[in-house]
């Protein structure tokens, strides 16, 4: 006779260790799917994120992705009267060419050198030959240009002392407009600026190796410029930051007025940079173009020029700093340099093409250990080597 209870407990047994089986990969299921969802809503939440300090980043490395980051970066900004008059009869349009302010409405974040303090307390100005001051009423123009980050390290920006730098800061939060490089205390003044694009982190400091006085210089207890002088201390300061960021980009300036080539310091700086942990050094200062040069495969323009100023007609070039992740979520940087001319009353590409392919020609007379193509496309020497690039010959040389 067949025992009902050895049969029955064996198929309970079995039912219900089936049972279990069956709700434990459910909730895996259902624990997977919402991880997901969260990363993907984390993933999400960056693009709107804006950090202006580095204490603030705690999050994640985004891995590869298809869309390339754009940085903008230009030379030194001031209205003279004749770029004030230009902008009073027309506008932005009148001060900017088209094509330019193309290339400064497609990227993510447009980076200047303000070469002024914006104030209309003018009367009291540092003693020396040049002192530059931007009247309130033109602020709102800097926004209109487009920029989105000015470095205040430069040898104008105490004019009219700290209390017109103060101004100007509190001028610049109010139009939503991001500053490095000076400010009320020494902390201020060093403190990075960090662009997120999706999940991207970009950190941007402004350091001044030209000063009329060490009383220009940030401290503790004094307002002023972070001293770019002390080379040791910024170097110091970026491997902190490298730390904590994707990309360390340090904006300088250095060198020699209307110098055409940088000088021995300018070079050794920007090498100690490069050595710690700089992806890339943009300089201004000289008001004319200096050459371009891969330093451990680290790119570094040494002198953008004026982009508005209102001077004398000279050379300048806008610097598109472009970062693809497609392959790797280390990324690659490829640089596109836009010549033109800033002028007597607005900045704008050259007139013609050769024109143009003279001033890449001679740049690339100057440059080292890259080369920059037709189109202002920057390669290091070895980039160089492993692709097909349109060579263009220095025999090309038009007579202007």
């Amino acid at each position: 006779m067949i025992d009902i209870k050895n049969v029955l407990v064996p198929v309970f047994l079995f039912l219900l260790t089936t049972f279990l089986v069956v709700q434990v990969s459910l909730h895996i299921v259902e624990t997977t799917k919402k991880t997901e969802e969260l990363m993907e809503e984390t993933v999400d939440s960056y693009k709107e994120i804006d950090i202006s300090s580095i204490e603030a980043i705690e999050d994640e490395k985004i891995l590869t992705r298809e869309k390339k980051d754009r940085l903008v970066f230009v030379g030194d900004i001031f209205f003279s009267n004749n770029i004030r008059r230009s902008y009073n009869d027309g506008g932005v349009d009148a001060i900017i060419s088209e094509s330019f302010r193309k290339v400064l409405e497609s990227s993510d974040l447009n980076i200047a050198n303000l070469e002024c303090s914006i104030t209309d307390d003018d009367d009291k100005p540092y003693d020396k030959t040049y002192v530059f001051a931007l009247p309130t009423k033109y602020a709102s123009a800097l926004k209109e240009i487009g920029i989105g980050l000015f470095t205040l390290a430069n040898n104008h920006i105490l004019d009219f002392g700290v209390d017109a730098l103060s101004k100007t800061m509190e001028i610049l939060d109010n139009l939503g407009i991001a500053h490095v490089g000076a400010g009320t205390t020494l902390q201020e003044a060093k403190k990075a600026y960090i662009k997120v694009v999706e999940g991207k982190k970009y950190a941007i400091i402004g350091a001044s190796a030209v000063l009329p006085d060490v009383s220009w210089i940030a401290s503790e207890s004094r307002g002023g410029v972070y001293n770019g002088y002390n080379i040791e201390k910024v170097a110091e300061d970026i491997k902190d930051i490298k730390s904590l960021c994707d990309k360390v980009i340090v904006y300088m300036h250095w060198g020699k007025e209307l110098e055409g080539e940088s000088n021995k310091t300018q070079k050794a700086f920007a090498h100690k940079l490069v050595d710690a942990g700089a992806d890339l050094v943009i300089g201004t200062h000289p008001h004319i173009t200096e050459e371009v040069e891969y330093y451990n495969g680290v790119p570094i323009v040494y002198s953008l020029g004026n982009f508005i100023y209102g001077g004398q007609s000279r050379d300048m070039y806008m610097c598109e700093a472009i970062f693809d992740y497609s392959d790797n979520p280390d990324g690659s940087l490829r640089l596109k340099l836009y010549p033109g001319i800033s002028g007597y009353k607005s900045t704008r590409e050259y007139d013609t093409d050769r024109e143009t392919q003279n001033k890449i020609i001679n740049l690339n007379k100057k440059s080292r250990e890259c080369y920059i193509d037709k189109d202002g496309y920057v390669y290091s020497l070895d980039e160089k080597k492993n692709i097909d690039l349109e060579k263009t010959s220095s025999s090309d040389i038009i007579d202007n």
